[in-house]
C-alpha cells in the first residue's frame, strides 16, 4: 500500500513539475476573417488589417485559406501575389498600431494568430478589402 501510494505521489510531482503556469501575455490568441470578392468593387483583391494595441506593438501571423503562414519575417517580395506588407507606429513615441496589406489575397477563411505581449487586449481592429 504505501508503495502505490510512494509511486502515485512520484506521478503527481512528476506531471505537476512538467505543467507551465501560463500567463494571458502568453497564450496564443486568433480570430477568423472571411474575405470575399465585394461585387460592388471586384478589382478590390488586397486585404487590409489594421490594429491598435493599448501598451506595445506585438507580432501578427496570417494564415490564408490554403494553411500558407505569413509574418513580417516571411520572404516575399513586395507586391507580389499574396505577399504581405506592413507599417508600424513607434513605442516609444506611444504609436502603438500596425497596419497590414496581403496583395492578392486568397479568397476565403484567413486566420490571424497573435500573443498579447504586455496588452491585456486588442484596442481596435480594422478590416477592409482595397
Amino acid at each position: 500500500m504505501k508503495i502505490k501510494s510512494i509511486i502515485v505521489a512520484l506521478i503527481l510531482i512528476f506531471v505537476l513539475a512538467g505543467c507551465k503556469n501560463t500567463s494571458a501575455s502568453e497564450r496564443t490568441k486568433e480570430f477568423l476573417i472571411d474575405f470575399q470578392a465585394d461585387p460592388e468593387y471586384p478589382d478590390d483583391t488586397d486585404l487590409v488589417v489594421s490594429f491598435t494595441f493599448p501598451t506595445e506593438i506585438i507580432d501578427i501571423t496570417f494564415i490564408s485559406p490554403s494553411g500558407k503562414k505569413l509574418t513580417k519575417n516571411t520572404a516575399e517580395w513586395k507586391g507580389q501575389n499574396g505577399s504581405l506588407e506592413w507599417a508600424e507606429g513607434d513605442e516609444n513615441t506611444g504609436q502603438t498600431w500596425s497596419t497590414y496589406r496581403i496583395h492578392n489575397a486568397e479568397k476565403g477563411e484567413w486566420y490571424i494568430e497573435y500573443n498579447l505581449g504586455l496588452n491585456g487586449s486588442i484596442e481596435d481592429i480594422s478590416v477592409w478589402s482595397d
